[in-house]
């Protein structure tokens, strides 16, 4: 699959024009589960005090050599709500063996609104690489969700902290993703069993069996311009992967959420399909290093 370079504006005005309707988004009927009541028996526990000595990578400053990359956003389907000021977009990622063309079919049939359909032409066209901005919107292989880059503002920290407040079955091994991201050198990645913490953003994460629908992974996230204003995680249990496929699954939805898209290297979580391989099992340097691009400065 190819690798977008979206600019979030351009690629809803395109859609506007498209298809000349106004664009909200809705999940499927019985999307949202209820929270976990308890923490599951055997969930590892890593303290947000313990995630926070974690070692950091170096700072890396971009953009990264030049690599080509470009096309439509054939990665994840997205659905879109305009409200005011404000813009919600949900990623939904396609499980092993559903192409993303099949999950918007598929997602279309459920009545999810809002769906920008990946074969559409005019959104493809807005996809194509951005002019220079004053933060790079890629590095290498990585890409941020939205050119010129939005993030989380740093709400008085050195680092935005955000915090995944993990709901999540004793399967899916949200611990060891969260401590891997929070390796990234200008944001802080939280664990927290069935909490939130204290300061900073909260981002849950809840899994349940929602069926044969087509996604493996789904993260709605909203933002006012350039500032990411909250995001939340959904993992379907119905279906299986190996223990690398587990990791990957969440890494990925967790990249998004951090506020990166998909990369085109097979040796990344964020790749736009899940491969079940140690090598796609978490971050590659380039997601780290577009990471370090968005949160270069303070919001």
């Amino acid at each position: 699959m190819v690798h977008p370079r979206s600019k979030l504006a351009r690629v809803l005005a395109a859609a506007f024009a498209a298809t000349g309707v106004v664009i909200a988004c809705a999940l499927p009927a019985g999307a949202q589960p209820a929270p976990n009541p308890s923490p599951p028996p055997g969930k590892a526990l890593l303290p947000e005090t313990d995630l926070k000595n974690f070692p950091k990578l170096p700072v890396t400053t971009g953009p990264a050599p030049a690599t080509t990359i470009g096309g439509n956003s054939a990665g994840s389907v997205i659905a879109v709500e305009v409200a005011g000021a404000l813009t919600t977009t949900s990623f939904y990622d396609p499980a092993p063996g559903v192409s993303v063309q099949q999950l918007y079919s598929r997602l279309k049939s459920q009545g999810v609104r809002g769906l920008i359909d990946p074969s559409n032409t005019a959104a493809a066209a807005a996809a194509a690489p951005q002019s220079a901005t004053a933060i790079a919107c890629t590095y290498a292989t990585a890409t941020s969700f939205v050119c010129p880059v939005a993030g989380w503002t740093n709400t008085g920290y050195a680092h935005p902290q955000i915090h995944f407040n993990d709901q999540t079955s004793v399967r899916w091994p949200v611990p060891a993703t969260t401590s891997t991201w929070n390796q990234a050198a200008n944001i802080d990645s939280l664990y927290g069993n069935h909490t939130c913490g204290s300061g900073g953003h909260c981002v849950p994460l809840v899994d349940a069996n929602y069926g044969n629908n087509g996604w493996a992974g789904h993260t709605p996230m909203t933002w006012n311009g350039n500032i990411l204003l909250s995001a939340s995680i959904q993992l379907n249990d119905f279906y299986t992967y190996n223990s690398y496929g587990l990791l990957e699954d969440i890494c990925h939805e967790q990249g998004h959420a951090l506020g990166l898209n998909h990369n085109v290297s097979i040796g990344s979580c964020l790749y736009s399909q899940i491969l079940n391989t140690a090598a796609a099992s978490t971050p590659n340097v380039d997601d780290f290093g577009e990471l370090n691009n968005i949160y270069s400065v303070k919001r």
